[in-house]
């Protein structure tokens, strides 16, 4: 499927496909009239032109505004103009609702969009805001569902409310340096992974990225003042804070049920308020500064046993005489060293530096320094390298946890133990080599290293417990032999998704889908960010690219096509919008239509000399296109093979070129130079279409003539022999020979012979990106053991280039005795020939490895006998396992297939078991069934008695307890919570007897006694009201399991709109009058400005039979006994309540504004309290 409908879709056939246009939009009105293209309505008392038929827009030629879309494209591109009128804003809710939207394109004209603008386009995938704009308006993009790619420019200085509420796919988004607050729930709900917040940005608003439950790490930069109520709360991922000390204030809730485990506050933050970090309950450290003046209530509530670390007495009192119950365990450190050590076992306990780079010490007061302890460095945000001293031997459990910023540890020979979770979420670390001693990996030593790519593990090594690298999903593994490999595999880790080479051979084989008969890669299995092809798949070479085969990988960024392919198929790598570099061989000599086609990242491309058509659409919409050199030998471009390349600024068409089809190079709108010779005989209609920039050099007035014919403008057309090229005669690189260890990072530069060549740009390649890659600029990366040659090509096709020949090693250079050559290991034994079957020839014995270290390779074993062999017992070599990796219904099952190699093996029996049954069962048939939520390895072991054994990972979720006895009786449910948006509804269960299996469904309606239907995802106790909420009666169901027997109850809260009754049965009507004096029985959220309406307008009727009194022994309710929270008028006075429905009293601070309640719970105003003047709204002047 196209990533978006560009103009030319209009004009061409994309590979057989016509896209047919519609008749005129016809737009609706009370009064129009009609003349000439043009249809003229009546909107809101202005002249609103639809413009140009077809156009699908309303606009407003007097503002340039665009009111509303009223076309049906699923791809939109806004003019600038409409009707000689610049197209400058967007106007309120213009494209709201448009579910059919999947992307837009708004023109560098537009300086405005306006609220709600493209609020519920389910289907808007993309959308670049233009330079100029300055806010991203309330509800801008809210209910987006599908939005994955939102480009914010420089000039955004605000993002308000709700801007992209509920986006679930919006996984990144960079806020510009520039943006000076963000709104409340302006990201709530949405799929975002990583944020930066930048130091330009100075509040952080209520709610603004609660509940981003992919959350997982959070960057809030020095300069930001102010963390909302309730800012990050539910962020269940979220695993580190470093809160800077610009922040004066943390709202209550803000981190609230976070998934937490450290958390550093830095020096100068002052407040901390109500359950900031409440139900964070995996938390461990926390370091608490000075600067602390005010601790509000419940800040760690139900956060089992974490450390605090204070640095004075005077804070260590301050925890200590707060209302958080936390004294037992504050850790109290006045210390002149940076490390705490126990000289009894010379352990270091706790690393208390704060520097950037460290080298533990060998000795610490006189005593050897021999291990680092449990935890010694966890959470050392501003550690980025670690030197691990040589008499090191063990480095314990959690020692480097949450270490986010640390990329490299020297870890030495002498260390022979990793303690579990030693590493745990040190998602900076590159690389790590495991010293050779260490026999054994504990449970998640290396859980969440998510920037690891290279991990060298030892010969020693005998057992790696499960899920120790779980999550390091970018690694390569460098191992010694295949009991190291298979270690790994039984660890957890997919033997189809994982990147391990064994004494320098790769598995990435694996990587595609083959058919061997016609040597035709015919699409892949794994998504990789570098997706380099292999010459060779099991033994038979890869000789085509088939049709399809990578289309929409939207991961790919690099790949590499080897040498001896020949044809790339029909939209080969149509859609892969993230490619960025692919290297082509010369022996490709066919690429087929549309196979680049809507590549937008692709920057470069070589093609190979040889081929001698361009097929059409095969670069439609590369947009980032620079150059393209077009093969010496071409003779063809075909329809729109070039169209909608918007960055190609010169094209020299080669001499031997015979014809450019139409729409060839439409719409390139940068283009300034286009050389055509002689040799072209025919130019297509439209074949430069757009290129209103473009000048044409020709020869002849004949070719001039052509072009006219074509429709470009004679104006443009230069008669004379083309400019005199300069070509390049020589390249020399900065290094011809270079040695490097995995990971080391290197330039090479090139100098370009004669300085004055025409074209001095070169492109860099690598012969093996599996050892060395390269990029555009000759910067190169070690990745792997072996040997790779880096070139350099002048891109002026006179085939000048130079070379450098790059070695990578892995480990140490010694060898040991034996074994397959590869890792620095000695040469090993040529393998014997195999033996003849069914009267085949014996095969040949294979030579003798080669020798490293000095030492001579072994000699290879002589080809075995020929004659009949019968294979009486062939034992299982490897399985692996085929099916589903998660059950998400309620008792599901899956079932798990093993494929056995090789195929003729004996013996294919296997049995399954599971390690933990509490989870998930597995029968004898490999059939897994769902018992609790969680996650269980399925194993399957060979029964032939060839020890093979593999496992899989199996979650499962949607589970819920099993059902209770018959002492249980289910008596009701009410549903108790503020009804506004933003908050939480709580079902309140009644039953007597055990407690029972519940499930819990919120549901909606329009109306109290309307069709309700189900809030999708909205299955637990709770439920987080969102702006879809708003005019809606929300109902929660409650079901109990008893004896097998299901029974339900129910409850409804009332309407979830600020600007009508909460509760009225009777009418849907709003009622936004607050100044009925007389009527006792009206409760109204307090205004925060001076206006007769509350910010939110809801209204609450309280009734004399509801039991509501103003009094702080009673509690606050609506008509349905939900208690209320929050300002309440009642009798003509203000009263502000808390969530139990009951008023506070004395001084409080309600969104930065100081206001004071008596001992009745009333707010006082025109008064003077403390000394502190209270204005007519009763806050603090």
């Amino acid at each position: 499927m196209l990533k978006r409908n560009k103009k030319l879709i209009s004009k061409i056939l994309v590979l057989s496909m016509c896209v047919s246009m519609e008749a005129t939009t016809q737009v609706s009105a009370a009064a129009n009239e009609t003349g000439g293209n043009k249809t003229v309505e009546v909107w809101n008392n202005k002249s609103v032109n639809a413009v140009i038929k077809n156009s699908g827009f309303q606009f407003d030629t007097a503002t340039g505004m665009i009111i509303k879309y009223v076309g049906s494209d699923s791809d939109v591109i806004i003019p600038s103009t409409i009707d000689g009128v610049s197209v400058t804003s967007i106007g309120n809710s213009a494209f709201k609702n448009c579910t059919s939207l999947t992307s837009v394109k708004i023109p560098d004209t537009v300086i405005s969009i306006g609220l709600g603008a493209f609020e519920s386009c389910t289907s808007l995938t993309s959308i670049t805001i233009p330079e100029g704009v300055a806010t991203i308006e309330n509800n801008s993009f809210a209910g987006c569902s599908n939005l994955k790619e939102v480009n914010l420019p420089d000039t955004i200085t605000e993002i308000k409310d709700a801007a992209f509420e509920e986006c679930d796919k919006l996984q990144n988004i960079t806020i510009p340096n520039g943006v000076k607050s963000i709104g409340d729930v302006a990201f709530m709900d949405s799929g975002l992974r990583n944020i930066t917040i930048p130091g330009s940005v100075s509040s952080i608003g209520e709610g603004a990225f609660f509940q981003c439950i992919g959350l997982l790490k959070a960057t809030i930069s020095s300069g930001v003042t102010q963390i909302g109520k309730s800012a990050f709360a539910n962020c269940t991922q979220l695993s580190e804070i470093n809160i800077p000390g610009t922040v004066s204030s943390i709202g209550a809730q803000a981190f609230s049920n976070c998934g937490l485990r450290g958390v550093i506050i830095s020096e100068g933050v002052k407040t901390i308020g109500d359950d900031a970090f409440s139900e964070c309950t995996i938390l461990k450290i926390v370091n608490i500064p000075d600067s602390i003046v005010t601790l509000g209530d419940n800040i760690f509530y139900k956060c089992e046993h974490p450390k605090f670390y204070v640095k004075s007495e005077a804070t260590k009192n301050l925890l200590h005489n707060s209302s958080n119950r936390i004294w037992e365990s504050i850790i109290y450190i006045v210390s002149n060293s940076d490390y705490e050590f126990d000289k009894d076992t010379g352990t270091i306990t706790k690393y208390n530096g704060n520097q950037v780079d460290v080298e533990v010490p060998s000795e610490i007061d006189g005593v050897k320094v021999k291990s680092v302890g449990d935890n010694a460095f966890a959470y050392c945000m501003n550690l980025k390298s670690v030197k691990l001293d040589d008499g090191i031997t063990d480095i314990g459990p959690y020692a480097f946890e949450g270490c986010m910023n640390l990329t490299n540890i020297d870890v030495p020979e002498s260390v022979n133990s990793i303690g579990g979770w030693a590493f745990y979420n040190c998602n900076s670390l590159t690389s790590i080599k495991i010293p050779d001693g260490v026999v054994s990996l504990s449970k998640n030593t290396f859980y969440c290293c998510t920037s690891l790519t290279s991990i060298i593990i030892p010969k020693s090594m005998k057992s790696i417990e499960f899920s120790t690298f779980f999550k390091c999903d970018n690694a390569t593994y460098y191992v010694p032999n295949n009991a190291v490999r298979q270690l790994l595999i039984n660890s957890g880790l997919s033997e189809h998704d994982t990147k391990i080479q064994v004494d320098g051979r790769t598995l990435n084989e694996l990587d595609f889908k083959f058919d061997a008969t016609n040597q035709k890669i015919v699409g892949y299995n794994i998504l990789r960010d570098d997706m380099n092809i292999p010459s060779e798949i099991n033994g038979i070479k890869v000789k085509s690219i088939g049709d399809n085969a990578f289309a929409e990988c939207s991961t790919m960024k690099s790949t590499e096509i080897p040498d001896g392919v020949t044809s790339i198929g029909i939209k080969a790598f149509c859609n892969c919008y993230d490619l960025e570099g692919i290297t082509i061989p010369e022996s490709v000599t066919s690429i087929g239509g549309g196979a680049f086609l809507m590549c937008d990242n692709l920057k470069s491309i070589t093609l190979p000399s040889n081929l001698t058509s361009i097929e059409p659409s095969t670069f439609v919409g590369c947009d980032k296109l620079t150059s393209i050199n077009l093969p010496k030998n071409l003779k063809s471009i075909g329809n729109g093979a070039f169209a909608e390349c918007n960055s190609l600024d010169n094209i020299t068409i080669p001499e031997g070129t015979k014809s450019i089809d139409k729409f060839a190079f439409d719409n390139c709108t940068l283009l300034k130079s286009v050389f055509i010779p002689n040799s072209v005989t025919y130019i297509g209609e439209n074949a430069f279409d757009g290129c209103n920039d473009a000048i044409f050099y020709v020869n002849s007035g004949e070719q001039k003539q052509r072009l006219i014919d074509s429709g470009v403008n004679g104006s443009k057309i230069v008669v004379a022999n083309q400019p005199q090229k300069l070509q390049v005669t020589n390249i020399s690189l900065s290094l011809n020979n270079l040695d490097c260890v995995i990971g080391d990072k290197k330039t090479l530069t090139e100098t370009v012979t004669p300085s004055g060549a025409t074209d001095q740009t070169v492109t860099w390649s690598s012969s093996n990106n599996n050892v060395v890659a390269v990029d555009q600029n000759g910067n190169i990366n070690a990745v792997g053991a072996g040997s790779a040659t880096i070139t350099c090509t002048a891109n002026d096709g006179s085939g000048i280039s130079a070379t450098c020949a790059v070695t990578v090693i892995g480990q140490s250079s010694t060898g040991s005795t034996g074994g397959n050559s590869g890792i620095g290991n000695t040469g090993g034994t040529g393998n014997t020939g195999g033996n003849g079957s069914s009267g085949n020839t014996g095969g040949t014995g294979n030579t003798g490895g080669n020798s490293s270290s000095g030492n001579t390779g072994s000699t290879g074993n002589t080809g075995g006998n020929s004659g009949i062999i019968n294979l009486t017992n062939v034992k299982v070599a490897g399985i692996t396992i085929g099916g589903n990796s998660s059950i998400g219904a309620k008792g599901g099952t899956l079932i798990l297939t093993p494929n056995i190699t090789p195929s003729n093996a004996t013996n294919k029996n296997v049995t399954w078991t599971s390690n933990n049954p509490s989870v998930a069962t597995v029968n004898a048939q490999g059939v897994v069934t769902a018992i609790a939520n969680g996650t269980a390895a399925i194993i399957a072991t060979a029964t032939d008695g060839s020890g093979i054994t593999v496992n899989t990972l199996i979650t499962v979720t949607g589970q819920t307890a099993s059902s209770t006895g018959s002492d249980s009786i289910l008596e009701s449910v009410s549903i108790s919570g503020t009804e506004e948006v933003s908050h939480r509804l709580k079902a309140n269960v009644r039953y007597t007897g055990t407690e029972p299996s519940l499930d819990y469904k919120w549901q909606r309606a329009d109306t109290r006694d309307g069709e309700y239907t189900d809030i999708s995802g909205a299955d637990e106790k709770e439920y987080r009201l969102k702006s879809s909420d708003r005019n809606k009666y929300i109902k929660v169901i409650v079901t109990a399991t008893i004896n097998g027997t299901n029974y339900t109850v129910n409850d409804t809260a009332g309407k979830i709109d600020r600007n009508t009754s909460n509760d009225d049965n009777n009418s849907d009507s709003s009622n936004n009058s607050t100044n009925n004096d007389n009527n006792n029985n009206i409760v109204v959220l307090r205004p925060t400005t001076t206006t007769n309406y509350s910010p939110s307008g809801t209204i609450y009727n309280a009734t004399t039979s509801s039991g509501f009194s103003p009094s702080v022994s009673r509690a606050f309710t609506n008509p349905s006994g939900h208690p209320v929270s929050g300002w309440i008028k009642v009798n003509n006075n203000w009263y502000y309540i808390n969530s139990n429905g009951m008023p506070k009293v004395g001084w409080i601070n309600d969104n930065g504004k100081w206001y004071y309640l008596d001992q009745t719970g009333v707010m006082i105003s025109n008064s003077s309290i403390d000394g502190y003047w209270l204005g007519a709204d009763g806050a603090m002047v």
